[in-house]
């Protein structure tokens, strides 16, 4: 698949354009999966083998399919087989991972008739003697056209294979796996020899640190630059430690990211946020920046000590002195105070007790950076929490605050309550969960193995099934209040930001950014894609489950009346950056927030919305709603802290 383009320049502009979109669901193709033997009966480790069989069944006449089929570490792969067979017949393409993880691809796969038809593929896996017990197997089929991945089909349903050990098997054999380190003489690393991207969230080129564009050039001008190698500090990309370097200047601070790298045409892809799922390229292959690269020090400060500060003591010394202390005491002083508190306010707390007609600004004694707000049933007992802060408790509907310390200072970036508000759980982006029994006076951390880039957290209403997730990595869930935790690694890992959960906890409903919504019935052991590929940023659901609202950054408000089955787009309110919405307990009334804007409600289920201008203009990131929909409370952060 190197046929594309022959010059670098080409690619950076071409590839840019090609994989931002992420792929659409492919129309009329469908993919389910079944294993043997059933999760309920399990194989043994070491010995057991599962079959796996996968359909893919078309509706109409398709041609140049392919299959990918994603084994995690502790299946190796004994057979495959696909039926019918293709003719001339072609091996598929496996490709084992350093991580341990297998793919394997069946390339070229056509329909031709015109009611379309099946195809079966048959894997035999073996279960390794130290396999996790339950494993998540993952299948897609794409359709390929000149430019890569048009769509995507993903499975249904995860293929879930449970392993059994004997009676002192695990004990004796396996040790724990260590934690990984990171060596700096290998700033990245291969994650997927033989492959590409088949979308991206931001890819080369980047026209902001590494080319050197003049101050107010336009969009021509520094298009036109990127053709003049001495406009680039970077004079070419040939190599795969030049693509690091490349990327690494121009990622922005999101880490790990991942570079691919052409080894036919000497092409290099960047890609941070939504990059998977990786797809066959024999002529590519996949990179993991773990340490970016850091621009050097002698780069630019060298050019800006001889600028301003030669002129600075020609010119303003002489006339400072005689000048701007006599006016300074007598207009900046008088003028400060009724400037600072409008600053203040933009990082605080707001409250409504008339579903949002009206606000009240609370807790706005000091700028803070706060990520999420949870609300009781009745509204009266709320908790909040600040990235890189404490977390807060209100036990009188927000009129007066709590910090409580126990916990520490952290990077909190979620909470969420029972419906008396007295169990409470919060997770920290990049460590671990915490809970409280006794509305937030005392906390227990959680699942502290490993750090983990936790992004939001959701309640049932007795506060004892949890479900929290990792951007980038898989749903968990707790059925005791946070004690226990079960990866549910059928979540598959991708960039999850938002969770939503029944009053039982029963019907969950996330949302990835850059990908789709993903539901589950079943308490988060199952999950089957839904809705369209969006920036999503927030979801909420009702008491049953039934009614779901989304939010899309940049995009529209979406509801679904149906478990999220379906999805209906409301384009009254606008598309703007939304950050988060909450609901009322029947789904009937909504609230949503701007990033830069106002608080929206809605008292039909999202048909119509009114702008709520009393809330303000603020950086709002965080919602909650009382279980009637009267009592609201939001939280803004400030931007200058």
């Amino acid at each position: 698949m190197a046929y594309l383009f022959r010059n670098l320049l080409v690619a950076l502009l071409g590839f840019a354009s090609i994989f931002t979109a992420v792929p659409q669901d492919c129309p009329g193709l469908s993919l389910k999966a079944k294993v043997r033997p059933s999760a309920k009966r399990g194989i043994l480790a070491g010995k057991g083998q599962a079959r796996l069989a996968f359909t893919l069944t078309s509706k109409e006449p398709v041609d140049n399919l392919e299959f990918q089929l994603n084994l995690p570490n502790g299946l190796s792969v004994e057979r495959t087989a696909m039926r019918p067979s293709p003719k001339p017949f072609t091996s598929p393409e496996i490709v084992k991972n350093a991580d341990g993880t297998t793919l394997i691809y069946w390339l070229n796969i056509a329909f031709t008739k015109s009611k379309g038809g099946k195809r079966r593929f048959r894997i035999k896996v073996n279960a390794d003697e130290c396999a996790p017990a339950t494993l998540g197997v993952d299948a897609f089929a794409y359709a390929v056209n000149a430019t890569g991945a048009s769509c995507i089909t993903p499975l249904a349903k995860s293929a879930i294979v449970r392993v059994r050990y004997s009676t002192h098997q695990k004990a004796t054999t396996c040790a724990p796996t260590p934690a990984p380190t990171i060596n700096p003489m290998e700033p990245f690393v291969l994650v997927g020899e033989g492959q590409r991207f088949s979308q991206g969230g931001r890819l080369a080129p980047f026209q902001d640190r590494r080319l050197s564009v003049p101050p107010g050039s336009n969009r021509q001008g520094a298009l036109a630059a990127l053709s003049r190698t001495r406009d680039r500090r970077l004079q070419s990309i040939d190599t795969p430690e030049a693509c690091y370097v490349y990327c690494s200047l121009n990622a922005g601070e999101a880490t790990p990211f991942y570079f691919s790298w052409n080894t036919v045409t000497s092409q290099c892809f960047c890609c941070i946020g939504v990059c998977t799922p990786f797809i066959f390229d024999p002529d590519s292959s996949v990179y993991e920046v773990i340490v970016p690269k850091t621009l050097p020090p002698t780069m630019q400060p060298t050019a800006a000590p001889t600028m301003a500060p030669t002129a600075a003591p020609t010119m303003a010394p002489t006339a400072a002195p005689t000048m701007a202390p006599t006016a300074a005491p007598t207009m900046a002083p008088t003028a400060a105070p009724t400037m600072a508190p409008t600053i203040q306010r933009s990082g605080s707390i707001s409250t409504s007790t008339d579903t949002g007609v009206s606000w009240t600004t609370r807790l706005d004694d000091v700028p803070r950076n706060w990520s999420s707000i949870a609300s009781s049933s009745d509204g009266m007992s709320l908790a909040a929490v600040v990235n890189g802060g404490s977390i807060w408790t209100s036990t009188d509907a927000g009129i007066s605050w709590t910090e409580q310390t126990a916990p520490g200072s952290r990077s909190w970036y979620s909470i969420a309550s029972s419906s008396d508000g007295t169990k409470l759980a919060a997770v920290v982006n990049g460590g671990s969960i915490w809970t409280s029994t006794d509305a937030g006076i005392s906390w227990t951390e959680r699942l502290d193995d490993e750090s983990r880039s936790w992004y939001s957290i959701a309640s049932s209403s007795d506060g004892m099934k949890l479900a929290a997730v990792v951007n980038g990595l898989y749903i968990w869930t707790s059925t005791d209040a946070g004690v226990t935790w079960t990866e549910q690694t059928a979540s598959t890992n991708l960039n999850w930001v938002s969770i939503a959960s029944s009053s039982d906890g029963t019907n969950l409903a996330a949302v990835i950014y850059g990908f789709v919504i993903s539901s589950s019935t079943d308490s988060g052991l199952t999950w089957t894609g839904r809705g369209t590929t969006q920036n999503w940023s927030s979801i909420a659901s009702s008491s049953n489950g039934s009614s779901l609202a989304a939010v899309v950054d940049g995009g529209s408000i979406w509801t679904s009346t149906d478990v999220g089955i379906s999805w209906t787009e409301r384009t009254a309110p606008g598309s703007r950056s939304w950050n988060s919405i909450a609901s009322s307990l029947d789904g009937t009334k909504l609230a949503a927030v701007v990033n830069g804007g106002f608080i929206w409600t809605s008292a039909d289920a999202g048909v119509t919305w009114t702008e709520q201008t009393a809330s303000g203009e603020r950086n709002w990131f965080s919602i909650a709603s009382s279980s009637n929909g009267t009592n609201l409370a939001a939280v803004a952060q400030d931007p200058s802290v």
